[in-house]
């Protein structure tokens, strides 16, 4: 197999307010195996673009206070959809000041505020990878669902060129929505119902569902009106990936533990819900707050 070249190198500037220790250790404990690795500071990610496959490296360069970012790919690649998509992932464009400000009206909310000032969501280079990742997620674990993920990956997953340096690199392809629309998925160890949801959601992508969702003026409701897709899928695929700031999973069973820690007790996901009105409209950035709150161990219970 021929090694990728290095075709872009840039810089990608941050803002103040911004942690890359915090968003590197949120997408540590969610890594997809194959396809996603972190190296010391550095993010290593395989990715489909327009009109080809890259390997994408982003780590911090201190003294320009920015992320340096690296493409290598077996052609030409466009800058411009590139920097888009991570300035997206990392979630650059936040009205940060805001966001604190509001949250930090909640005392309890305002200690881990305090604690990660430049907490920002978590989003991902690809949406229908994120939006997936979230149906292997249902109902079990981060563990859990990386196990799952791992195992779609392993089987329906395309192996990737590696690029022509050293160093630990992703060797896989998340598989294409092309791949597994309509496709009946086996062998992962999960509910038949689950997997048909995948494969119908890969369908959704492969007809561009994920593009005009862009424009929707309602995608909860267009993503909950697809069979197989909660409310808790929905909200957590809108926060992550369509970074719709005041989305938030409330029946999530990490959130409800997290919140319990203030509350005195686990509240339900009805009174979660009721709860989190008051941090609207950036109830989103709140539920980061929370995960991040608990034990690694245990970490966004529910899985994603």
């Amino acid at each position: 197999m021929s090694t990728l070249a290095l075709k872009d190198s840039f810089a990608l500037p941050v803002p103040p307010l911004f942690s890359w220790r915090d968003m590197l250790s949120y997408f540590f404990f969610r890594l997809i195996p194959g396809v996603e690795v972190i190296e010391g500071q550095a993010l290593r990610q395989a990715v489909r673009l327009p009109r080809s496959s890259a390997m994408i490296e982003v780590k911090p360069v201190p003294a320009k206070k920015a992320l340096g970012v690296r493409v290598f790919s077996a052609r030409e690649v466009e800058r411009d959809v590139i920097a888009a998509r991570l300035r997206r992932q990392f979630d650059l464009d936040a009205p940060m000041r805001k966001v604190n400000e509001r949250l930090k009206q909640h005392s309890a909310l305002g200690l881990l505020v305090k604690a990660r000032p430049g907490l920002r969501v978590p989003g991902a280079f690809d949406p229908y990878l994120l939006a997936m990742r979230a149906i292997l997620g249902q109902q079990v674990s981060v563990k859990g669902a990386t196990t799952l993920t791992a195992r779609l990956v392993e089987r329906y997953g395309e192996r990737a060129a590696p690029p022509n340096e050293d160093g630990l690199w992703p060797h896989t392809l998340f598989p294409a929505p092309e791949r597994l629309a309509g496709e009946t998925i086996e062998g992962l160890g999960m509910p038949g119902k689950r997997a048909a949801t995948l494969a119908r959601l890969a369908g959704f992508a492969a007809d561009g569902g994920f593009s005009a969702l862009e424009s929707d003026p309602a995608p909860l409701k267009t993503l909950e009106a697809l069979p197989g897709i909660g409310p808790w899928t929905a909200h957590y695929v809108g926060l992550r990936a369509l970074h719709l700031r005041d989305a938030f999973p409330s029946s999530d069973l990490g959130l409800r533990y997290a919140a319990g820690d203030f509350s005195g007790a686990v509240p339900s996901a009805k009174e979660l819900e009721e709860m989190s009105r008051a941090w609207s409209p950036y109830r989103g950035h709140a539920a980061i707050h929370l995960w991040a709150s608990l034990h690694t161990e245990t970490q966004g219970a529910k899985g994603g």
